[in-house]
């Protein structure tokens, strides 16, 4: 990767290249820790895992600038395109920039929320304005638009095949908890990559309506004493995407 002739290109743009070792900022969300390092089969795991990842983003990009180029767009060191392009590499493989001033701060984020690069891919992902706007080259916007189509398309057919193969009727109201998963008597499988509970969450607040689980029965989300809020439900969420430790 790094004698590739594109390589610099890629980290002028941002593109997400992890690596091994005790900086646990260059290292993939799934192995923040060094301690397991020297447990049989892991250091192997994390290996394989991470040069996967690094390969199948460079090898993107470089599909996606040649593509930005036969479009007329200027993929020269620094340009906008080819931000663009690799932000979207990176909203796609789980590795896209924190906002603001957090990404600085990454290995502190990663101490309160887990995988935090994860939430920040998925709200990219669920962002209109990242296949809308005529800012963002149309390459990327391009890009974005077929692997959320894709993305979608596997997931449907994942759980269209288990309701033939004798699954629960898959539940199609996304207000619901059970919405983007496949459901076998009392288990319950999330084919989505978690992404299904944040289109969920929005669903409920725009709605202020839920689905219950048991019973079937739109519920209004209420602000009374007992009752169910808009806010319970975010502040829950939030909850569960904190780190352990948090």
């Amino acid at each position: 990767i790094i004698t590739r002739p594109t390589y610099k290109q890629a980290k002028k743009a941002g593109l997400r290249l992890t690596d091994l070792g005790q900086n646990l900022e260059k290292r993939e969300e799934a192995f923040l820790t060094t301690l397991l390092d020297k447990v049989p089969g892991i250091k192997a795991s994390q290996r394989a895992y991470t040069g996967f990842l690094n390969k199948l983003r460079m090898d993107v990009f470089d599909d996606l600038i040649k593509k930005a180029e036969i479009a007329g767009e200027d993929v020269g060191i620094g340009s906008k395109a080819l931000e663009d392009i690799a932000n979207m590499v990176n909203n796609f493989t789980g590795g896209a920039k924190l906002p603001g001033g957090l990404n600085l701060a990454q290995k502190e984020v990663a101490q309160v929320f887990f995988s935090p690069r994860k939430i920040a891919s998925t709200l990219n992902m669920l962002n209109p304005v990242n296949y809308l706007s005529p800012k963002i080259s149309k390459t990327a916007r391009k890009e974005a638009l077929r692997n959320l189509i894709g993305s979608l398309s596997i997931s449907a057919s994942i759980i269209g095949l288990a309701r033939l193969l004798g699954s629960d009727k898959p539940e199609n109201d996304p207000r619901s908890s059970d919405f983007g998963k496949i459901k076998v008597g009392n288990t319950t499988l999330d084919v989505s990559g978690g992404n299904a509970n944040y289109i969920t969450l929005l669903s409920r607040l725009i709605t202020q309506k839920s689905k219950s689980i048991k019973t079937g029965e739109l519920v209004d989300l209420g602000s009374g004493f007992g009752e169910t809020s808009g806010f319970d439900l975010t502040s829950n969420f939030l909850r569960y995407k904190l780190s352990p430790n948090a």
